[in-house]
């Protein structure tokens, strides 16, 4: 099985840029550490009847109000699951898959997102590892003459962004960085470095939302 990306431990007095909020070494270092665990021990299978989720697979719509929430420790009640080619998330009470596309997700205070803006930034979208379950740091931009609400997407200590988050998600995310919340990203599926497949698609949360994400 694959591990997660090799990363260069930082020191305890280095602090890495995450979410446009500065993280310790540690925290960050956590989240990276989770990930390549959970990557090398192997995601909790999902096993969707074509070997892909399709949208029959997934909970209703019309019950996603009342079923994605949070659980009594505060934390989403779901965790991430391997779904054959891409990672999807999974209710813990009953096991059912939630559409990742859908609005559901918002309640729990996770955002996700196409990697817009690949083609601009195509050497470096290249070079990253986009695979599912690979760490994604977000930079804010203010100053983008583009989109004041701009999010960049780097990979793990990249200088320069990938892609950035989508248009119309990309206030949300900004407010909560601004807001001096500390967000980090996932990928759910997305190309290894070196392909030119340039779809990319990426799950936002606090890291302590991520990292209940990623539990047994």
């Amino acid at each position: 099985m694959d591990g997660g990306p090799r990363i260069r431990r930082a020191s305890q007095r280095e602090r890495v840029p995450c979410g446009g909020h500065v993280l310790s070494a540690d925290e960050w270092q956590v989240f990276l550490d989770a990930l390549a665990r959970r990557n090398a021990e192997g995601w909790p299978k999902a096993r969707p009847p074509r070997g892909y989720p399709v949208r029959a697979d997934y909970l209703p719509k019309e019950s996603e109000a009342a079923r994605v929430v949070r659980g009594a420790d505060g934390l989403p009640a779901l965790r991430l699951v391997d779904a054959g080619d891409r990672l999807s998330l999974r209710l813990i009470e009953g096991g059912d898959l939630v559409n990742p596309k859908g609005s559901g997700l918002r309640a729990v205070g996770l955002v996700t997102t196409y990697a817009r803006g690949a083609t601009f930034f195509a050497p470096t979208f290249r070079t990253a590892d986009l695979r599912k379950g690979r760490p994604v740091e977000l930079r804010r931009e203010p100053d983008n003459p583009h989109d004041r609400n701009a999010v960049a997407l780097h990979g793990p200590g990249a200088r320069k962004p990938f892609a950035y988050v989508q248009r119309g998600k990309a206030a949300t995310v900004a407010r909560r960085i601004d807001a001096g919340e500390s967000l980090g990203g996932v990928c759910l599926w997305g190309p290894a470095p070196g392909r030119d497949d340039d779809s990319a698609f990426i799950a936002i949360g606090s890291l302590g939302d991520l990292l209940a994400l990623l539990r047994d």
